[in-house]
């Protein structure tokens, strides 16, 4: 799904490496179920992993308005750039 939607070439390998980190620092859990006749491990985002993206989010919202500004899209105090922003993930209440 991921090389789908963003045109990437990612191995699943390295999807599960870096989900096996994510899980190391709490950031999500494994969550193992049973159907169809087999096993599968789903992952949830803790509240410590979502606290963390939407510090990140924050980020980048914040760098998205520096670069809207230095472009001229007349981006003023309190707008953001382009319309996707940290505050459009329901999990970040700013």
């Amino acid at each position: 799904m991921l090389n789908e939607t963003l045109g990437l070439d990612i191995d699943e390998a390295s999807v599960y490496n870096v989900l096996g980190k994510l899980a190391r620092r709490g950031l999500v859990r494994p969550i193992r179920e049973t159907g169809h006749g087999r096993s599968m491990v789903l992952y949830e985002v803790t509240e410590h992993g979502r606290e963390e993206l939407c510090k990140l989010l924050g980020v980048l919202d914040k760098i998205n308005t520096a670069i809207g500004r230095a472009l001229g899209w007349g981006v003023g105090e309190g707008e953001q750039g382009v319309p996707w922003t940290a505050s459009s993930v329901m999990a970040c209440q700013y």
